[in-house]
């Protein structure tokens, strides 16, 4: 916990896909020292100061460098466009219609064509925005 704590807040905020990987590291790492006795204890902690060192490491480095921001971040995608749902931008991102439609009525929306633009986010999650608010720009 003290690790993750002192690693700041990114760790524990919403995960992107190095988030993801890191995490996964961390817990399998963390398995590892607490499951096999092939692993001491000293060195599991060593590995775990590493993957949170490394992790901290690309998030500065993609603080300073633009061009390894864009690699290591997906940028937000467009998957339903005044109404009208992007067929092509949706198998992309394997998202059905339904999960559009749930998306919709989360929005408290009845009907795709009430909604302005729908975008898939890098974590996952979707941003709806309605027409009516996008026309007015509230």
């Amino acid at each position: 916990m003290v690790p993750q704590r002192a690693s700041g807040n990114r760790t524990l905020a919403k995960l992107d896909a190095s988030d993801l990987v890191v995490t996964v590291a961390f817990g399998f790492t963390l398995s590892s020292m607490l499951a096999s006795a092939d692993v001491a204890l000293a060195e599991g902690a060593v590995a775990l100061i590493l993957v949170i060192a490394l992790r901290y490491g690309m998030m500065e480095f993609s603080a300073r460098s633009r061009r390894f921001a864009r690699a290591e971040r997906s940028e937000p995608s467009l998957r339903l466009r005044d109404g009208a749902q992007l067929p092509y931008a949706m198998r992309r991102a394997s998202v059905t219609r339904e999960t559009l439609e749930v998306v919709v009525r989360s929005a408290r929306s009845r009907q795709q064509d009430d909604m302005s633009v729908v975008t898939l986010k890098s974590d996952g999650s979707f941003s709806a925005i309605g027409g009516e608010a996008a026309r007015t720009g509230t």
